[in-house]
């Protein structure tokens, strides 16, 4: 869900950077202060071909009505595609490996915690959160390659105090179930494909 929440923001920065000074991204971008000169508006070479037979007045109207394509198609994608800094799926960053350190993590564990169907403590998760940040794993890198993602959160799981309890029995229970979303049905649906192909 990460990448995808990272291929959906590169489209989003891609849309509005086609007809925008400036990138956040946010709908806030398509501002009359922000918006391209329209002669600056990306639009393919085809069409600015076809536009040549075309009045000025008609270009500029045909420029600007693009340029409110290309807002209602990034308006979609932070509503309804989720894809925005703040929304739920962006919190499966605090996943990856490489954001384990990252300070945003933090909200990210909470926000995604307050989803699952069992109650979290949000201070425990936190505290024990922050103790995790700081443990000295530095990487993700097994014999072969990075490690599975359910390998590298597993290692965490396994840590204890000196006493012997785990030091991070929440962070292990909450970290479990949203492995269960983050993996979704990739591992079906590879099957399927392979069951197909041997037809």
């Amino acid at each position: 869900m990460h990448v995808l929440h990272e291929a959906l923001g590169r489209l989003l920065k891609t849309l509005i950077g086609r007809a925008c000074k400036s990138v956040t991204p946010s709908l806030s971008d398509f501002r009359t202060d922000n918006f391209l000169p329209l002669a600056s508006v990306a639009i393919d070479d085809g069409t600015m071909d076809a536009l040549k037979k075309a009045s000025e007045k008609e270009v500029n109207v045909f420029v600007d009505a693009v340029r409110k394509h290309y807002e209602a198609c990034c308006r979609h994608l932070l509503n309804k595609a989720s894809v925005s800094p703040d929304s739920v799926s962006a919190s499966f960053r605090c996943l990856s490996p490489s954001e384990r350190r990252s300070e945003r993590t933090i909200c990210d564990i909470v926000r995604l915690a307050a989803q699952l169907p069992f109650q979290v403590s949000k201070d425990l998760l936190i505290d024990e959160w922050k103790l995790l940040q700081q443990e000295p794993v530095d990487d993700n890198e097994g014999e072969d390659g990075p490690k599975p993602i359910d390998l590298y959160w597993k290692q965490f799981s396994e840590v204890k105090h000196p006493g012997g309890g785990l030091r991070y029995p929440l962070v292990t229970e909450v970290v479990k179930a949203l492995l269960t979303v983050y993996h979704g049905n990739a591992d079906v649906e590879r099957g399927f494909s392979t069951s197909q192909s041997s037809y």
